[in-house]
Formats: C-alpha cells, sequence, structure tokens
C-alpha cells in the first residue's frame, strides 16, 4: 500500500503522480541485500519526447525502469480521480 505523494502537470512525462515508494521496511530489505531499493517510482503516461524527437504515439512497451506507464488517456483518468494523498495497492 502506497500514497499518491505529489502531482506533476509539467513532466517529461504526459503527466505523473509520484508514489511514497521507499518506505523505511523497503530501505531496510534493500540495505541487507546489498541492494538501493530504488527511488522516484511514478505512474505516467508516454513520454512528452523520445530520444530526442517529439513523440506523438503509444510506446508499446514499458521504457522507464520501475515505473508504472500508462497510455495519456488513462493517466488523465488517473490524474484527474486522484490528489495527493490517494491510497494506493500495487500488485505485482
Amino acid at each position: 500500500m502506497y500514497t499518491i505523494c505529489y502531482k506533476n502537470i509539467k513532466s517529461q512525462y504526459h503527466l505523473s503522480l509520484k508514489i511514497d515508494y521507499p518506505h523505511d521496511h523497503h530501505i531496510a530489505l534493500a540495505k541487507k541485500r546489498g541492494l538501493s531499493a530504488g527511488s522516484d517510482i511514478m505512474i505516467h503516461g508516454q513520454p512528452n519526447r523520445a530520444w530526442g524527437v517529439h513523440c506523438p504515439k503509444t510506446i508499446p512497451y514499458d521504457l522507464t525502469h520501475g515505473c508504472i506507464a500508462v497510455t495519456n488517456a488513462e493517466i488523465e483518468e488517473i490524474y484527474g480521480a486522484t490528489s495527493v494523498g490517494t491510497p494506493i495497492e500495487i500488485r505485482p
């Protein structure tokens, strides 16, 4: 369980929502394993630019490392339906 902690209308992707990850237990577990827990996890739309050019189409795969990429229409719906503090559940 996580929460939306920031809404970014000026994202490098078509809107983005920051997730409050990592929590203390994620950091402790990663440290125990000699790994980084990661950070800056977002739910976002398609990139505004990809490979240095305008990106008008939906990229058919997730080009991020750890984020949740959705279509621009999907992020617009999610963005409009959430506010900072909205709880979310992420399942594998």
